[in-house]
């Protein structure tokens, strides 16, 4: 099956489940036998969806390309004792590694939406690392223009440019009302991360 003509999502805001609302598109895709490609930017690779792919054997091909953390023994920690706030406080300072690795994932990307072998990408916290100028939007944007024409995209993760969202079909910004985090409940295994 191949979609009639893609379109362009863009997940965004402060609130929670942007990446949840791509993975559930993504569920949605391969019930309908659309094959499916994500690659993700800005974690630590300690995500629950990173091992249920893994673990479950989905029909969707996953990378992922981590920031660099200067401080993984903390991490892990926190991880231990459940104080984990479900990313790398350090790493939003980030090194040229970083950058290095937003181009590797970037590339992977578009080599995966110019391969026409997918009919969803999902670029997932692709804006976080446009918002810390690890990547420029223009080639992003040519991406966009240059995919195969039933190929629909999705970009998620906070501050997106108003470049992507000005030629998004679905913008979507999920708002923060209230998160345990101001109770000083962190973020928990299999909710949050």
């Amino acid at each position: 099956m191949r979609l009639e003509r893609g379109l362009v999502h863009v997940y965004t805001g402060d609130g929670k489940g942007k990446t949840t609302a791509s993975l559930g598109l993504a569920l949605r895709a391969m019930g309908h036998g659309l094959r499916v490609y994500m690659v993700q930017f800005m974690k630590i690779g300690y995500t629950g969806e990173s091992l249920a792919l893994r673990k479950f054997g989905l029909p969707m091909t996953f990378e992922s390309f981590n920031v660099t953390c200067k401080n993984q023994e903390h991490h892990d920690e926190e991880i231990r004792n459940g104080t984990f706030a479900g990313y790398c406080r350090d790493c939003f300072l980030p090194t040229q590694f970083d950058s290095a690795l937003a181009e590797k994932a970037f590339n992977q990307g578009k080599l995966a939406v110019s391969s026409g072998n997918y009919d969803l990408v999902i670029f997932d916290e692709l804006n976080v690392a446009l918002n810390m100028n690890l990547l420029p939007l223009p080639p992003i944007l040519s991406m966009i223009e240059d995919r195969p024409p039933y190929t629909e995209l999705v970009f998620t993760g906070r501050n997106a440019p108003e470049g992507l969202l000005g030629i998004a079909d679905y913008v979507t910004v999920m708002g923060l009302k209230r998160h345990p985090y101001m109770k000083q409940i962190f973020a928990r295994k299999g909710i949050e991360f």
